[in-house]
C-alpha cells in the first residue's frame, strides 16, 4: 500500500511524501531528519566546507578531518543560531526561470 502524507508549509507550499504504508505523523518525521542530514552533507560537501575536494583516501586521516569538519560545522551552526536570535539574517535567493511546456 502506498501513502502520500501531505503537510502545507509556512510559505503556503505542500509537502508531499510517497511512503510505504508508514503513518502520516511517522513518514513526515522520518523525512524531517532525513532532510536534516542531506542538508549535512550539502554543507561539508559542496556548499561550503569542500570535503570531497581534499581527495583524502587514507581512512585515519579521512577521521581526523571529518571530526575537525564536524566541530567546525557545529561552531558555525551555533554561530549562525546566535546572529539570527539577534537580528534576522536575510537570505539571498536565486532568481529561477521555469517554463515547462505541456503536450
Amino acid at each position: 500500500m502506498l501513502c502520500h502524507p501531505a503537510l502545507r508549509l509556512d510559505d503556503g507550499d505542500w509537502l508531499i511524501i510517497a511512503s510505504s504504508d508508514a503513518p502520516q505523523t511517522q513518514a513526515i518525521e522520518a523525512y524531517a531528519l532525513r532532510w536534516e542530514i542531506e542538508t549535512l552533507f550539502g554543507c561539508l560537501k559542496s556548499r561550503g566546507f569542500n570535503f570531497e575536494d581534499t581527495h583524502l583516501v587514507d581512512p585515519e586521516r579521512l577521521s581526523k578531518l571529518f571530526a575537525l569538519l564536524a566541530l567546525a560545522f557545529a561552531w558555525t551552526y551555533h554561530t549562525g543560531e546566535q546572529l539570527d536570535s539577534h537580528q534576522t539574517i536575510l537570505f539571498k535567493l536565486a532568481k529561477i526561470q521555469t517554463t515547462v511546456t505541456l503536450s
